[in-house]
């Protein structure tokens, strides 16, 4: 699995030409790349690809993700909704709080519905 992960991130270095360094800094900072991601906040310029870069890099390495734009998500309901809702598909369930959202997810290693979340555990 790690020598996938590997030519996965080489391929995205060929699409992301340019920011071959910025990708090896966050996969550093993620640790092993077929690891479990810890949470991260990416802050900066608009319309500099921060989203398109992180999103690109998490889907290949196939890694569990959920996107969060905190302008948009204004409370912390609205944000463990959109969590929800990425991770577990749009069930049309709401999370009132943390904990919701934590059981939900785990919901999911029963199901086998998300690779590598076992590992969170």
């Amino acid at each position: 699995k790690e020598e996938g992960a590997m030519s996965a991130l080489e391929a995205l270095k060929g699409r992301w030409i340019g920011r071959e360094a910025q990708i090896d800094r966050i996969v550093a900072l993620m640790g092993q790349p077929t690891g479990n991601v810890p949470c991260m906040v990416i802050t900066g310029q608009l319309s500099t690809g921060k989203t398109g870069l992180m999103r690109d890099l998490l889907s290949s390495l196939d890694s569990p993700h959920a996107y969060v734009n905190c302008v948009e998500c204004s409370t912390p309901r609205a944000i463990f909704d959109t969590i929800h809702n990425q991770l577990c598909g749009s069930s049309g369930k709401k999370c009132k709080d943390l904990a919701t959202l934590i059981r939900r997810v785990r919901e999911l290693d029963h199901d086998d519905n998300m690779p590598g979340y076992d590992e969170v555990r």
